[in-house]
Parts: C-alpha cells; sequence; structure tokens
C-alpha cells in the first residue's frame, strides 16, 4: 500500500509521542500501538497483518485449519481483554 502523498494524513508528533510515553511509562503497557490517521488505516493495518497470518500459515507442515485459526483468534482476544 503506498503511503499517502497528502502529509496532513499522518498523526500529529504529540500523538505519537503520547503512545511512545504510555507504553514507557504505563504500568500494563500494551504490547503494540496502532497509531493510526483513521480507520480505513487502522483497517488497512490489521488486515495487512491477517495477510500475513495466511501467507505464513499455507502449504506448510505443520499448518492450521480455518477453525484451528478462528480458536487460536477467539483465544487471543479472549487474552488481551483481561
Amino acid at each position: 500500500m503506498d503511503q499517502p502523498s497528502d502529509r496532513s494524513q499522518y498523526m500529529e508528533p504529540d500523538e505519537v509521542a503520547e503512545a511512545a510515553l504510555h507504553a514507557l511509562l504505563n504500568d500494563d503497557p500494551k504490547l503494540r500501538y496502532m497509531v493510526v490517521p483513521d480507520q480505513g488505516e487502522a483497517d488497512a493495518t490489521i488486515n495487512r497483518s491477517i495477510q500475513k497470518v495466511v501467507e505464513l500459515n499455507e502449504r506448510q507442515a505443520y499448518s492450521y485449519s480455518r477453525e484451528e485459526l478462528i480458536a487460536m483468534l477467539d483465544a487471543a482476544l479472549a487474552i488481551s481483554k483481561k
């Protein structure tokens, strides 16, 4: 995906710094921070990550079925809500 040519679509430095400060100073920091300008970029970021999982899983000696991948996603979501 091409990066936007309009620099106003990027997050402000203060917003990026806030995420970094939260990661450094919070007692319970997130494992990852997604600092994006809008829902469309958030969707694209998540979709790229899912595509990487699909590519990593396909045609491997130890690949997982759709149902197994969904169970893994459900388990990961349950852990992240704690």
